[in-house]
């Protein structure tokens, strides 16, 4: 799917997703959580993705187990930004190799840099606009270099080596351990406790 050619997917079949951004930052912080069990997260999973009247939602599905995990199977697929297997492996596969900066973030311990940054480069507010997730992910991803979250990405992803001085070296474990996460999964790995989570879920 090309974001400057085809239609944002907004619903799967018959069922209509909260398309906004906030719903799927509150979704990933939601699964990250490890004081939670996985019948703690499934209500407001599906409270949080899904538009439609829970209890009718859950009418439809009841008794379709296939139907149900194709459900969850798209909820994960539309986080990730892609319906495509072959795109989401290379797009984090490029991701790794060529930018590792942009896995090292956390919408938890870092909303105030990614609002003072879209606000900064873009001129937008994320406190009072509605933006689709996948928009938002896109805007994310092009921040320029000089807002502070971008620096503070780079300082996360900067291996230090041997060839730098002194100084150098002092300055980004310093860096380092000022904007320093609790939790520097990557992408995949990311998408990866999500899907076995939602999978538990399922009964699978």
């Amino acid at each position: 799917m090309n974001i400057l050619t085809d239609n944002l997917p907004k619903k799967f079949k018959n069922v209509n997703l909260n398309t906004d951004f906030r719903n799927w930052v509150a979704f990933e912080i939601l699964l990250q959580d490890k004081n939670k069990t996985d019948e703690e997260k499934f209500g407001k999973i599906i409270d949080l993705t899904i538009k439609d009247n829970v209890e009718i939602l859950l009418y439809k599905l009841n008794g379709n187990e296939k139907e149900f995990k194709e459900l969850m199977d798209y909820i994960l697929k539309f986080y990730a930004g892609s319906f495509d297997e072959r795109e989401l492996k290379r797009t984090r596969q490029n991701e790794s190799k060529e930018n590792n900066k942009k896995l090292i973030y956390s919408f938890e311990y870092d909303a105030d840099y990614i609002f003072s940054s879209f606000y900064e480069c873009y001129g937008i507010d994320l406190t009072t606009k509605k933006m689709h997730w996948w928009k938002f992910k896109a805007l994310l991803k092009g921040l320029n270099e000089e807002c502070l979250f971008s620096k503070i990405l780079g300082y996360r992803s900067m291996k230090i080596s041997s060839k730098m001085s002194k100084e150098e070296k002092k300055f980004y474990k310093e860096k380092k351990r000022i904007y320093a996460l609790p939790d520097l999964r990557s992408e995949e790995e990311k998408e990866e406790d999500f899907a076995n989570s939602l999978l538990s879920m399922c009964g699978g």
